[in-house]
C-alpha cells in the first residue's frame, strides 16, 4: 500500500513538473494542452485529475469487459511531458478501485485526447470539471482492506524477524533434542545389551549350578550305592569265611572219622577228604574274591565321596 501511494505521488509530481515545463508553451488555435495526469487514493476512492491549459470540454461514456470509464477531451493535445516519445501514456495504478489509467491523442482528425480509466472491481464513478482540470473519482463497491501504516509495517516486520529468530532457535533446540534423543537411544541400546549379557551370564551360572547339583546328587547316589555294595561284599566275605570254617571242620571231622574207619572205608574217607579239601579251596577262593570285591567297592565309595565333595565345593 505504501509503494502504491509513493507511485501515485511520483505520477502527480511528474504531472506537476510537466505543467511547469509546458507552461511557457502555447498551442496554436487555443487548443487545450493536457499537461499532466495526477492520481491519488484516499480511503478506497481513487481520484484521477487530468490537468489542462484551458477550460475543458469533454464527453463521458462507459465500456465493459473490462469496465472502463472513457473521457474524450475535445480540442486537446497530449503534452510531451505526459507521453514522452510515445503517442500515448499508461499509468499502472493498482489501487483498490482502479487498475490503470491511459491517455492518448486520437488520430481520427478530431484533435481530441482520450483518457481511459480501467476499474479494478465493480464500483461507481463521478466525472466533473474543476477549473481547467477534468476530475474522475472512482469508488469501489466493496470497502478496501484496512491499510497498514509505516509504524504497523515496521512492527510487523520486527515481529516477523523475531518470529524467524524464534523459529531458528526452536529449530536449533529441536536439532539438539534430536541429537540428545539419539544419544539416549544409543545409551539405552547399550544398557539393554549389558542387561541381556548379564541375564545370559546369570542363566549360564544357573545352568552350571544345576549341573553341579545334579552331579553332586549323582555322586551322593554313587557313594550310597558303593557303600551298599561294600557292605554286601563284606557280608558275602563273612559268609564265605563261615563256609570255609565249616569246610575245615568237616575236613577235620572226616580225618577223625577216617582214622577210626576200617580199611574198607579208608578209600571212601579219603575221597571225602579230597572233596572237603576241594570245597575248602573253593571257599577260600570265594572269600578272596569277596574281599577283593569289598576293597573295590570301598575304593569306589571313596571316589564317589570325593566327587560329591567337589560338586558341593563348586556350588559354594
Amino acid at each position: 500500500m505504501l509503494d502504491r501511494k509513493l507511485r501515485w505521488t511520483l505520477c502527480a509530481l511528474a504531472g506537476l513538473l510537466g505543467v511547469v515545463a509546458a507552461a511557457p508553451v502555447a498551442e496554436a488555435g487555443g487548443k487545450n494542452q493536457i499537461r499532466a495526469v495526477a492520481i491519488a487514493d484516499d480511503q478506497g476512492t481513487t481520484t484521477v485529475r487530468v490537468q489542462g491549459s484551458e477550460t475543458p470540454t469533454f464527453t463521458v461514456y462507459k465500456l465493459e469487459r473490462p469496465t472502463r470509464v472513457v473521457i474524450d477531451v475535445a480540442q486537446a493535445t497530449l503534452a510531451e511531458a505526459v507521453r514522452g516519445d510515445e503517442a500515448s501514456a499508461t499509468f499502472a495504478v493498482g489501487s483498490w478501485a482502479v487498475s490503470q489509467v491511459a491517455a492518448q491523442a486520437l488520430e481520427d482528425g478530431s484533435t481530441s485526447v482520450r483518457v481511459v480509466v480501467t476499474l479494478a472491481r465493480p464500483g461507481r464513478y463521478d466525472v466533473k470539471a474543476s477549473g481547467k482540470d477534468v476530475v474522475i473519482a472512482v469508488t469501489a463497491r466493496d470497502a478496501a482492506p484496512k491499510s497498514v501504516s509505516a509504524a504497523d509495517l515496521a512492527r510487523v516486520e520486527a515481529d516477523a524477524a523475531t518470529a524467524r529468530k524464534d523459529a531458528q532457535r526452536l529449530q536449533a533446540d529441536a536439532e539438539r533434542a534430536r541429537k540428545d534423543a539419539d544419544a539416549a537411544r544409543a545409551e539405552l541400546t547399550k544398557h539393554r545389551a549389558a542387561v541381556q549379557a548379564a541375564r545370559d551370564e546369570a542363566a549360564r551360572m544357573v545352568a552350571e549350578a544345576d549341573a553341579a547339583r545334579a552331579a553332586a546328587s549323582a555322586a551322593r547316589a554313587d557313594s550310597e550305592r558303593a557303600k551298599a555294595e561294600a557292605g554286601a561284599a563284606r557280608e558275602a566275605a563273612r559268609a564265605e569265611a563261615l563256609k570255609a570254617q565249616a569246610a575245615q571242620a568237616a575236613i577235620e571231622q572226616a580225618q577223625a572219622e577216617a582214622a577210626r574207619a576200617s580199611k574198607q572205608d579208608k578209600a571212601a574217607a579219603e575221597r571225602q577228604v579230597a572233596e572237603a579239601r576241594a570245597e575248602l579251596a573253593r571257599a577260600r577262593a570265594a572269600a578272596a574274591q569277596a574281599k577283593a570285591d569289598a576293597d573295590q567297592a570301598q575304593a569306589q565309595a571313596k571316589a564317589a565321596q570325593a566327587q560329591a565333595k567337589a560338586a558341593q565345593a563348586a556350588l559354594a
